[in-house]
Formats: C-alpha cells, sequence, structure tokens
C-alpha cells in the first residue's frame, strides 16, 4: 500500500528526488522531537555543506506526503506518521525499496547539522549573565540548576 502511494507521488527513475526523498524523511523519522515543516526547513538551511534539500524541493515533497504524515497542511505543526507501520515501512529496505531511509545516515545527518548550530552559536557566557569569569555567577530560577565547573576559568577571555 505504502509503496503504491508513494511510487504515485514520486518518479522512482528520478536518482535527485529519491535521494532528497529519503534523506527529509531520515530527519522526520529520526528527529527526538516531531519538527515542524518550518522548523525542518530550519535546521536542513544550517547544515554545512549544503545539502540539496532547498526549500522548494523539501515543501514539495511534504505537498505529496498528507495521507502518510500529519502536520502537513500547517508549517507549525509537528510532522509525524499517521502511522506507526508507516516508519517501519521505510526503515525496511525489502518492502521500502528505493524509499528506504538508513536510520544511521539520518542520524549522522542529524548529529552534523547539530554540530555545525553549536559551532557557529555556542560562545562564552551565551545567556549574558551579568558576571565576569571566576566570579560566582548567580543563575537565573528559570535557567535551572547545574554548575559550570572550573574548566570554564580556564577559557580564552577570562581575565
Amino acid at each position: 500500500m505504502y509503496h503504491t502511494i508513494l511510487e504515485d507521488a514520486f518518479d522512482t527513475s528520478d536518482e535527485e528526488i529519491i535521494q532528497s526523498f529519503t534523506q527529509l524523511l531520515g530527519l522526520i523519522l529520526m528527529a527526538n522531537e516531531p519538527l515542524s515543516s518550518q522548523s525542518l526547513i530550519s535546521l536542513i538551511g544550517r547544515a554545512t555543506p549544503p545539502t540539496p534539500l532547498e526549500d522548494d524541493l523539501v515543501l514539495s515533497i511534504l505537498e505529496f506526503m498528507g495521507a502518510l504524515l500529519s502536520g502537513i497542511a500547517d508549517d507549525t505543526l509537528p510532522l509525524r506518521p499517521l502511522h506507526l507501520s508507516f516508519r517501519e515501512f521505510l526503515l525496511d529496505p525489502k518492502a521500502s525499496g528505493p524509499f528506504c531511509v538508513s536510520a544511521p545516515s539520518a542520524h549522522g545527518d542529524l548529529a552534523r547539522i547539530s554540530l555545525n548550530i553549536v559551532n557557529q552559536d555556542l560562545r562564552f557566557n551565551i545567556c549574558g549573565l551579568d558576571k565576569k569569569c571566576g566570579e560566582q555567577l548567580v543563575v537565573p530560577e528559570w535557567f535551572g540548576n547545574f554548575s559550570l565547573g572550573d574548566g570554564l576559568r580556564e577559557l580564552p577571555g577570562c581575565d
């Protein structure tokens, strides 16, 4: 059933479309928390090197997935398989054939994108707490309980 739906929606002889489909669905299926199409496009946009998944291509693939994924109609709603069997189908190479999603590859994509975001955005005192290095930081209640440890005092710029 899933194979027929996907074959009607996507040209299996177009390797670029099939590769984009499997990469996109891999990100959707392997994310720890379901992502909206808006969040997914933002995440993909942070990939380095850039992925072949352009915004228009992501949206055109998702356009055909309304029968299989929830959240398609609203770009702020999380994208989720309507049924667990769709996830199982995509992860089974024998059942899904060219539509097979590689879990290790998708996890690798998510890890690379996440590390790229951390590499670009992580900086000392990211929260803008009002103290210098080595001084006792007073962490606002909303931030939670954690310990900065002595290692941070040795960062460059901590005088």
